[in-house]
C-alpha cells in the first residue's frame, strides 16, 4: 500500500511539473510586432484603411432611431424596404411598438407619451411609398393597423387621453 501511494505521489509531481513548465511567458525581441507587417508604417497604413471600410459601410438609405425612457418598453420591428426610416420614441412604462413593415421607401414616426400604450403595424404586402406618423399621449392607448392601400399611404394619428383603442384595416 505505501508504495502504490509513494508512486501516485511520484506521478503527480511529475505531470505537475509538466504543467508548470508549459504555462512559461517566452518574451520575444519584436515589441509592437504584427505578424505580416515589416514595418511600423505599413501597420498604421492597414489600420487607417480599416477604419475607411468601416465608414463606407456604415452609410446606407436604411436607419431606425430608438429613443426609450421608462420602464419595460418594448419595440419589435421587422421591416424589408429599399429605403427606410424608422424613429421610434417611448417615453413613460410598458409601451409596446410592433412593426412588420414591406414597402419600396418607409417613413414611419411613432411617439408613445404615457404608461401601457400599444402601437401595432403590420404591413405584410409590398406596397410603393409607408409615410405614417403615430402619436400617443396618455395611458392604455392601443392602435393596431393592418395593411396599406392609397389612403393610408401618408397617414397621421394623434391618441390624445384615457383608454382608447383604433383598429384599422386598410385592404
Amino acid at each position: 500500500m505505501k508504495t502504490i501511494f509513494k508512486l501516485l505521489i511520484a506521478v503527480s509531481i511529475l505531470i505537475t511539473n509538466n504543467l508548470a513548465t508549459a504555462q512559461t511567458f517566452e518574451t520575444t525581441d519584436a515589441k509592437n510586432h504584427i505578424s505580416g507587417f515589416e514595418t511600423q508604417s505599413s501597420q498604421e497604413n492597414f489600420l487607417l484603411n480599416q477604419g475607411a471600410t468601416t465608414i463606407n459601410l456604415s452609410t446606407t438609405n436604411k436607419s431606425i432611431f430608438i429613443a426609450q425612457i421608462g420602464d419595460d418598453n418594448d419595440l419589435i420591428s421587422n421591416s424589408k424596404s429599399l429605403e427606410s426610416t424608422i424613429v421610434i420614441v417611448q417615453n413613460g412604462d410598458e409601451n409596446l411598438a410592433v412593426l412588420d413593415l414591406n414597402s419600396k421607401k418607409i417613413n414611419e414616426t411613432v411617439i408613445q407619451h404615457g404608461d401601457n400604450n400599444a402601437f401595432l403595424d403590420y404591413s405584410p404586402f409590398k406596397s410603393d411609398v409607408r409615410n405614417a406618423t403615430i402619436n400617443q399621449t396618455g395611458d392604455n392607448q392601443n392602435l393596431t393597423m393592418f395593411g396599406t392601400n392609397t389612403l393610408s399611404e401618408k397617414i397621421k394619428i394623434s391618441m390624445q387621453g384615457q383608454g382608447q383603442s383604433i383598429i384599422i384595416r386598410n385592404f
